[in-house]
């Protein structure tokens, strides 16, 4: 049990007796055991990735020691399992160069909706132009009707 005798546990077990009160020992006894229940099952999990990974792999490794076997596989195992615990976690350029693209997008969208508004406020004017014109030229219509009926008139 990692490395300890049986005398060392036994100390160790006395100092936390004497260290947490007695009617909190249960409770302690039970979270340490299912932190090492965890631990025992993370161990496994990683043994598998271990083990998945070296099945996985296309590429012939040829190692002169033992110490370099254990050192690829050590990194292997490490980086599969950042991949599987963090596969969100990106590193400060990539995250740098999102905001960048971001802002990049915003300001588009910022002057679209410029653009936007200038042709919209184009469009108002414009009504308000047409308008101006047609009731010009209603005003010119009524007159030439009436200076039509005034000429029969007259006639």
């Amino acid at each position: 049990m990692f490395g300890l005798g049986f005398k060392e546990v036994i100390v160790i077990a006395i100092v936390i007796m004497i260290l947490i009160k007695p009617e909190d020992l249960p409770n302690f006894f039970n979270k340490v055991g299912k932190s090492y229940a965890s631990l025992k099952q993370m161990i496994a999990d990683a043994s598998e990735i271990k083990d998945s990974f070296v099945k996985m792999a296309d590429v012939d490794i040829k190692v002169d020691s033992k110490a370099k076997v254990k050192t690829t596989v050590k990194k292997a195992v490490e980086n599969t399992v950042k991949k599987a615990i963090m596969p969100d976690i990106k590193s400060k350029s990539a995250i740098k160069k999102e905001i960048e693209v971001d802002k990049k997008e915003i300001d588009v969208i910022e002057t679209d909706i410029i653009e936007t508004d200038v042709i919209e406020e184009n469009i108002i004017e414009t009504d308000a132009i047409e308008e101006n014109i047609i009731e010009k030229k209603e005003a010119k219509l009524e007159n030439i009707e009436i200076n039509s009926v005034d000429n029969k008139m007259e006639s």
